[in-house]
């Protein structure tokens, strides 16, 4: 069934982006009267740099569906991803703000009960993202220059895998540290990232980011070349930005700080 004339996925998603933006405001504003503190880190600070983030991830999705056929764009199948998606990032955000609003401390079982969901709610996130470039892979009519819908699609789809190699590692290790950084260490300005020992925040980051970086490289190129070229210079960036991030990968599992 298609619902051409009414593209749910990109609004579910666009409309979603736009309730994190104000989420982001509000949790803005909190921050600046409350110095709630999370392992050493301004907990509110932290929650607006992912509801950001999470923000710029699904205006990406609704992006790269605009650019898909009216069959794909208008598919029930995407429309229920973005709604899943959608909702698990909400999700996510909300139990944030219920946790750092009330300052609660969950037991130990509690814990690993909505870690475990909030895992489940990042990988349906990640997950929209590697479909959405399945989509973009298989679809023979998209509206985008054949350069740009390559890079759409390495960026999707490995951004998901490299998520997925440094959510392992995440995972394996039970924090973002690889080492004991000290309270009052040195961190990269704004983003926080560890000048001591090894964060794998950097790589994370990278590997999230590959998810727009690369279709905006591709973008780009297709401006200034066609052809064969633009076609080298995709693939090019993204064998940049990939080895760039596995580099990173494996400097922070070995203790070694971004600078």
């Amino acid at each position: 069934m298609e619902l051409t004339g009414n593209p749910l996925a990109e609004k579910t998603l666009r409309y979603a982006g736009l309730a994190l933006l104000a989420l982001a405001a509000a949790t803005g504003v909190i921050d600046l009267f409350d110095d709630l503190r999370l392992g050493g880190a301004d907990f509110w600070s932290r929650l607006v740099k992912f509801q950001g983030s999470l923000a710029v991830h699904f205006f990406t999705l609704a992006l790269v569906i605009q650019t898909l056929n009216g069959a794909w764009r208008g598919s029930l199948t995407l429309a229920a991803l973005a709604a899943v998606t959608a909702a698990a990032g909400l999700a996510e955000v909300l139990w944030m703000l219920w946790l750092g609003a009330t300052s609660f401390a969950p037991s130990a079982d509690l814990a690993r009960f909505v870690f475990g969901l909030m895992g489940a709610g990042a990988v349906a996130i990640m997950g929209s993202a590697f479909l959405v470039g399945l989509a973009t892979a298989f679809d023979r009519r998209s509206r985008a220059a054949s350069p740009l819908r390559l890079a759409v699609v390495i960026g999707l789809v490995g951004g998901a895998a490299l998520m997925l190699l440094v959510g392992l590692a995440l995972g394996a290790r039970g924090g973002s540290h690889v080492g004991v950084h000290p309270p009052g260490g040195a961190v990269v300005p704004f983003l926080g990232w560890s000048l001591v020992v090894g964060d794998l925040r950097t790589p994370n980051f990278f590997a999230l980011h590959s998810i727009q970086a690369l279709p905006l490289w591709g973008w780009l190129v297709t401006r200034r070349f066609d052809g064969r070229m633009a076609v080298a210079l995709v693939v090019a960036g993204a064998a940049v930005w990939t080895g760039l991030t596995l580099f990173l990968l494996e400097r922070a599992l070995r203790g070694v700080p971004v600078f």
